[in-house]
């Protein structure tokens, strides 16, 4: 209960520190959507600096969880699942309030990951913009990248953390076809076909692609 009162008072001190509120404007304008994203933000700025080790738990147990499932991985994950990292990572998750709190936004949530791949892209020094929304393929370019970036962000926890433990995922390009390994506990690599992370908006995205070369 703290911790959910003390998230909202750091919206309310952003609303008294901007003298902005997404009430000031019709619900789902682009003046609402604009001083929600300034509010979140002071807010956000307003939080105590996570710890590189919470980061990087976090990291893991999502990697964990989005990667690692399924009979073929289910003893590298027992693995991952019994280190320190991984529980702190889960704990921080489950904590009320906490870093897994959803923030409600009045949009798609492909625009919404759009967003935060196109800042996270401008944090790394590339100064380009993602295709505008009429381009059909859109959407799962932004996928394909968004399941770039968290994999790679999460190589390099494991390797902070876990460097004793090989990382359980590779991931190769071959042109416009991506190909996906898992790691077994045997050190074998076996590939996967199917994955909604990568492997998915990947074939949709070059479909795309290719249909828009017919077209032409």
């Amino acid at each position: 209960m703290k911790d959910n009162s003390s998230n909202h008072n750091r919206i309310r001190l952003a609303q008294a520190a901007t003298g902005i509120s997404p009430a000031d404007f019709p619900l789902g304008s682009t003046q609402s959507r604009a001083a929600a994203r300034v509010l979140l933000d002071h807010s956000e700025r307003s939080k105590p600096r996570r710890s590189q080790y919470d980061q990087d738990a976090l990291q893991i147990a999502s990697f964990a969880r989005l990667f690692l499932c399924g009979l073929e991985t289910e003893q590298v994950s027992r693995e991952v699942k019994a280190t320190a990292v991984y529980q702190h990572g889960e704990r921080l998750e489950h904590e009320p309030g906490g870093y897994s709190e959803a923030l409600q936004w009045d949009k798609e949530p492909n625009d919404r990951l759009a967003e935060i791949l196109q800042a996270a892209m401008g944090r790394a020094g590339w100064n380009g913009e993602l295709p505008s929304k009429d381009v059909k393929w859109r959407n799962a370019l932004v996928r394909l990248l968004s399941g770039q970036v968290l994999l790679a962000g999460c190589e390099a926890a494991w390797n902070r953390q876990l460097p004793e433990m090989p990382f359980p995922v590779r991931v190769e390009r071959h042109g416009d076809t991506f190909r996906m390994y898992r790691r077994q506990h045997s050190g074998e690599w076996n590939e996967e076909t199917q994955s909604f992370m990568i492997l998915e908006p990947a074939r949709e995205l070059k479909e795309l692609l290719q249909q828009d070369q017919i077209s032409a």
